[in-house]
């Protein structure tokens, strides 16, 4: 499924048809990809995970280790690099994991559940339209070789004069691996699908896109000795093959419809870690109040302290 195209849907019945449509295809082709969905309630927003939205990506590592070392119990479970990012993404904080599902219900569940304001064509104020992306990859599990060094890149303080010989060290790579190989998997993404260890990503057949997304600087001498940094992307290329617009105005009536199907909040969101969430949330939320002219470093440190973490 490579064909990019938008199709605007009026009801649940039109917008399964199309996904129904879409898997027929991929079937007719011989194709054997898994199909994933992103819903999101504003259709002109990109596609990125929120460590890049926060502008946070600087001091990743910083995030992810002060959160281990303070509540090293709830990383005690955790059998991979991948799965601790999971657990920083389900309680709130800010990851270069991007969510997405199996299910196309619940894709289009988040893509009704809330509106934005946004201005139409004549600068007229009103509410957004929704969106689901479809696309397709081979999936991964969170310790396959690629989602590994994807998930250890983010646990890695990139000081400026990192190399790509340095940081292969880093990630612990002793077996030979060609320049052109590690600088594809530096800068490529995985589908994966997470270990079910907890309700909510049951409830929403959850998967992920993780994303290396890193910047390198290249030696015409010698390709091991090219500096590389960490950087900022969208993912709109990976993931917005196929789109289905849902118009604002349609997105209550959806939302009953689903219902019917118990595709509802009550269904896809776990009632006992929602107050933990919450308060990730509401810190993250006190931080940008507090340190409006803070700098990156400053503001995770107010957020992780005042968090108790």
């Amino acid at each position: 499924m490579r064909n990019k195209e938008t199709i605007i849907v009026n009801n649940l019945s039109e917008y399964t048809s199309e996904v129904t449509s879409i898997r027929e295809r991929m079937v007719l082709e011989g194709e054997s990809e898994t199909l994933f969905f992103r819903g999101q309630c504003n259709s002109v927003w990109d596609i990125r995970p929120s460590i890049f939205r926060e502008s946070l990506v600087s001091v990743e590592s910083r995030i992810i280790k002060t959160a281990k070392s303070r509540v090293p119990s709830e990383f005690r479970e955790c059998t991979s690099p991948f799965e601790e990012l999971t657990k920083l993404q389900h309680y709130g904080l800010p990851t270069r994991l991007l969510d997405l599902t199996r299910n196309p219900l619940v894709a289009l569940y988040f893509a009704c559940c809330s509106s934005e304001k946004v201005l139409d064509n004549e600068g007229v104020e009103k509410d957004s339209d929704g969106v689901v992306y479809i696309c397709s990859g081979y999936e991964e599990s969170t310790d396959s070789f690629n989602s590994t060094i994807l998930a250890k890149i983010a646990q890695i303080d990139f000081d400026g004069e990192t190399t790509l010989k340095l940081l292969k060290e880093k990630l612990g790579l002793t077996e030979e691996l060609p320049a052109e190989a590690f600088i594809k998997i530096l800068q490529g993404s995985a589908f994966v699908m997470p270990s079910y260890n907890n309700s909510r990503i049951i409830s929403q057949s959850g998967a992920f896109l993780i994303t290396g997304s890193i910047n390198i600087c290249q030696d015409d001498d010698d390709i091991w000795n090219s500096v590389v940094s960490k950087c900022v992307r969208n993912l709109n290329e990976t993931i917005d093959i196929k789109r289905i617009i849902i118009p604002n105005e349609i997105k209550e009536d959806i939302l009953d419809e689903l219902d019917l199907f118990n595709i509802n909040e009550s269904s896809l969101f776990d009632a006992i870690d929602s107050g933990k969430e919450l308060k990730f949330k509401e810190l993250i939320l006190s931080m940008r109040s507090k340190c409006e002219n803070a700098s990156l470093t400053e503001m995770v440190d107010i957020v992780l302290n005042d968090s108790g973490l």
